[in-house]
């Protein structure tokens, strides 16, 4: 195979140029790594404990007593309204 127009010299000088940047330490001081404010945000966000909510605590209550009760009109209600809502932002209506 024969390749025209490279220059070995060039070559030996990126290869060369390349080696010694390896020889640089792990721990450059120019190295440098930052974490954003959006992500920082985020972590903080996730240390947050929220009150709980006595209408969360009453229905768990009430579910593992076996007293928890919906009507079934309630809960056809708002299928209805979840498929009519649906059908609003496919057709790309004002909700």
């Amino acid at each position: 195979m024969k390749v025209d127009g490279v220059n070995i010299r060039e070559v030996l000088n990126t290869y060369n140029a390349v080696k010694q940047g390896r020889d640089r330490p792990l721990n450059d001081p120019k190295d440098k790594l930052e974490i954003g404010d959006f992500y920082k945000a985020i972590e903080k966000a996730k240390n947050v404990k929220l009150q709980p909510d006595p209408k969360i605590d009453k229905v768990k209550t009430s579910i593992k007593e076996g007293t928890y009760n919906v009507s079934s009109e309630e809960v056809a209600k708002k299928m209805v309204d979840n498929i009519m809502l649906s059908i609003r932002v496919k057709r790309g209506g004002a909700l």
